[in-house]
């Protein structure tokens, strides 16, 4: 909210408030909206030290980790390429930036998109699903609540009739995580 309130302050609530709805985004504002995972990481972190949990724990230690990711990548490749190719063949694809636009905003995207995707998966399934997990409950437990809080938290009314489909699919994707 502080991060939220210093740049409202500095660009105007109206600048925020097109940020979070999506209407006429740019660049800076995707990158602000990236920038609130650092928050996220800051706080995730900081109850895992009230914990006594370091950053390895978290993660369930660095070679299982690496080795987790790689197995991932392998698997998810080939449906990853798949859903780009079916995009590209049955929708309208256009340009909303340049391209020489784009490669000079990615090495500042990149490392966003990094803080933000490690930010969910630390507090999620970092953080609360091995503190459920500690507290030796259920699997059921552990696996489906941070799974239905995550999907809760990609709720997004602006979307309308998709919005309950999101929801579901991080669900879906919070369980298999």
């Amino acid at each position: 909210i502080f991060y939220a309130q210093c740049i409202g302050y500095l660009t105007g609530q109206s600048w925020i408030a097109s940020a979070f709805d999506g209407s006429n985004a740019t660049p800076l504002q995707t990158f602000f909206l990236l920038g609130t995972f650092f928050c996220m990481l800051a706080g995730v972190l900081a109850a895992a030290l009230l914990h006594q949990r370091g950053l390895r724990d978290l993660l369930g230690g660095y070679r299982r980790t690496v080795s987790s990711f790689l197995q991932s990548l392998v698997g998810l490749g080939p449906v990853i390429i798949a859903i780009v190719a079916l995009t590209f063949l049955t929708t309208d694809v256009a340009l909303n930036v340049p391209p020489v636009i784009w490669a000079l905003l990615l090495p500042i995207s990149l490392p966003l998109l990094f803080i933000q995707g490690s930010a969910e998966e630390l507090i999620f399934r970092g953080y609360i699903q091995s503190q459920l997990a500690a507290l030796n409950m259920h699997p059921a437990v552990w696996i489906l609540l941070p799974a239905l809080l995550f999907g809760v938290a990609h709720y997004d009314a602006s979307l309308g009739a998709a919005a309950p489909w999101i929801v579901l699919w991080a669900v879906g994707f919070g369980i298999l995580a």
